[in-house]
This record gives C-alpha cells, structure tokens and sequence, in this order.
C-alpha cells in the first residue's frame, strides 16, 4: 500500500537481508552453508594505521568509545575484560536521545553508561569463525542487531561481520 503525502518509508539493510533469506533461501542455499571465515566474512574494526583492533575496555567511559568509533569511522566497538574477553558492544546508536541534560553520562565508565540507558546490561551477540552464513543471519535478525562479533573459544574478538558485509556476499 503506498505511503501518504506526509509519510515515509524505508528499506533498511535488515529488511533486504531478511527478504533475501526468507523468499531466496533455495537460491542460496550453498553460499548460506558455507562458514563465515571462507566467505572471508572475518573482518576485525581496525585502526588503518596499525592493523589493530579498535576496542574499550570496561574501564574506559562510554565517552572514550565514542570518541574511537568516530576516530576511526566504525559503527561499534566491542567492550573487553581484563583477559580481553567480548563482554559488551557500545554502538553509535546508544547514542540516541542523548541531550544536553544526560550527556554527562557519557563520563561514566562504558557498562555503567549501557546499564543506566538500558536498565541492564544488553546480551552481546557473537558467533565462531566456523559458524555459517545462515547460522550468522539467524542471530542477526533473532537479535535485531546490525552486527555480530566473531570470538574464539576463549572469547577474544576475532572480527565482526555486519548487515552491509551479509548484504555484499548476496550480490
């Protein structure tokens, strides 16, 4: 049904992911079979510079990881234990709402910040460099996320793949 005059619609990167998977899946069934690591869907958020990771750590401020997923042009940056284990994920979008009045907030240190905005703790969602494609698009929409974090078994981040990684392996 076509929109009004002072409506929108939009297509987001979940809704082409979820149309492909859901009407295309016969179509793609070999490609959805395949583990991540050999559709080399196994990227790390790196600094350009260094080839390093880019992370916080659970010490850091909301404030500090914002400022790194700005500084290197992410999306995300995954929050790390002391034994650099994935605990967390602080997103651009936990942005949102943020105002002159509660950006103070953002001083606190990074779990305090997503408890407060969230009232607890949101689960991170992560994968193994051997899941497949279909196991990775499952989680993604299940969780409503737009990017999973690949870990190993010790849990130490290995990469991420996003939406817009899924989207180009479909083209």
């Amino acid at each position: 049904q076509p929109a009004a005059d002072n409506q929108h619609r939009f297509l987001s990167q979940t809704d082409v992911v979820r149309f492909l998977y859901t009407t295309h899946a016969k179509e793609l069934e070999p490609l959805l079979q395949a583990d991540i690591t050999s559709l080399g869907l196994v990227s790390a958020p790196v600094n350009d510079s260094e080839k390093k990771l880019v992370y916080i750590t659970t010490k850091n401020s909301a404030l500090t990881g914002f400022r790194k997923i700005t500084m290197h042009d992410l999306s995300a940056v995954p929050i790390l234990d002391e034994n650099q284990a994935l605990i967390a994920n602080l997103s651009a979008s936990d942005l949102r709402g943020i105002n002159q009045a509660t950006f103070k907030t953002t001083l606190l240190p990074v779990l305090e910040f997503l408890e407060l905005r969230y009232g607890k703790a949101r689960e991170v969602v992560a994968c193994k460099p051997t899941d497949s494609l279909k196991t990775v698009i499952e989680r993604i929409l299940g969780q409503r996320v737009h990017r999973i974090w690949v870990i190993n078994d010790k849990k130490i981040v290995q990469g991420v793949v996003t939406l817009t990684d899924v989207i180009c392996k479909f083209s």
